[in-house]
């Protein structure tokens, strides 16, 4: 089966998203340790590298191929997204000129002496040989999608948490710390420890604040009193808002003027994110006039949602079939 030209259009999209965004760790949360986090430089760097890949006309079908093949081992049409984002990760590193994969997704277990099974100790994602180090050493990859909610009062990692919840910042964190980059496959020893954690992190908006898209415009859109503490975060990483419901007639007052300062009347409309959606922006065949909502909609809506934050994309309608993307944000129960 022949997959639509959306299809590819967002798989390329996203796969640029994979290779260009911006780590949402700086690498000075990991001073005094081993492991390293390359910064958005360096991704910005291995993004224009790739180009001449991406604009070759083979590309797309052989994109559709390598996603297709994980959906066939996963059994599933649909890969859950930190796989997808895997997935498309690898597509590039097969391809790079500065790495080559010596192991992927390797599972090491160990044998128990008072047990008459193995025990495994974990997954490693990647063995790369850096091929442009000087001493072309191997790295230990392990990467992570993810999104986390914030307030205005947060103060550490604890405090940033994904929409479910049950995933903080500072968990994961250790957990690739102590326990992933610590897996070893011995016959690729020594290797360098690298953290990728990529995605997006959401802060709460408030009325009286401007609207920001990374967290150096956060920083900088925030009463210094009140803003969290971002230092351990990328100042490049993307960054949207958490609207709570409350504040979402004022907040989309904000973007209004914001996205029309002359006149205050720009034509705003929302946009519902599916999670497949949730890597690189909306454009093209993505803005289906008959999904583009209101404030109003937006608000009865949500009503009829399952109360958990939902992602949204603002967007200024340029005519009758033309969207532009403005911002992300996830809107929430009051008393989320």
């Amino acid at each position: 089966m022949t997959a639509p030209s959306s299809a590819r259009e967002r798989l390329l999209r996203d796969l640029k998203w994979c290779i260009a965004s911006p780590p949402i760790i700086d690498s000075i949360a990991f001073s005094g340790s081993p492991v390293i986090a390359y910064d958005s430089h360096f991704w910005a760097l291995s993004a224009h590298a790739f180009e001449h890949t991406l604009n070759d006309l083979s590309t797309p079908e052989l994109l559709l191929g390598h996603v297709q093949k994980e959906q066939d081992r996963h059994r599933n049409k649909s890969l859950r997204l930190g796989i997808y984002f895997e997935t498309l990760l690898e597509f590039w590193l097969i391809r790079s000129e500065q790495f080559a994969i010596l192991a992927s997704h390797r599972h090491v277990s160990t044998r128990d002496p008072d047990a008459q099974h193995s025990r495994t100790l974990g997954e490693v994602d990647w063995i790369v040989c850096n091929r442009f180090a000087e001493d072309r050493r191997n790295e230990h990859w392990e990467c992570a999608l993810k999104f986390y909610l914030i307030s205005q009062d947060g103060t550490d990692p604890e405090h940033l948490v994904g929409p479910d919840r049950q995933d903080t910042l500072a968990r994961k964190l250790n957990h690739m710390v102590d326990h992933q980059l610590k897996v070893t496959l011995p016959e690729f020893e020594p290797t360098i420890p690298v953290c990728i954690i990529k995605g997006r992190v959401f802060i709460e908006w408030r009325p009286g604040n401007t609207l920001w898209a990374t967290v150096t415009e956060c920083a900088q859109a925030l009463p210094l009193s009140k803003a969290p503490r971002l230092r351990q975060l990328s100042p490049d990483a993307e960054a949207g808002m958490v609207v709570h419901m409350r504040h979402f007639q004022e907040f989309h007052r904000t973007v209004t003027r914001v996205s029309d300062p002359v006149n205050g009347e720009s034509d705003v409309c929302y946009f519902l994110l599916g999670k497949e959606q949730w890597l690189s922006p909306l454009c093209g065949s993505d803005f289906c006039p008959e999904a583009s909502m209101d404030f109003e909609q937006v608000s009865v809506k949500f009503q009829e949602w399952s109360g958990r934050p939902v992602m949204i994309a603002s967007c200024r309608k340029l005519d009758s079939s033309t969207y532009e993307e403005l911002h992300r944000f996830f809107l929430q129960q009051d008393d989320a």
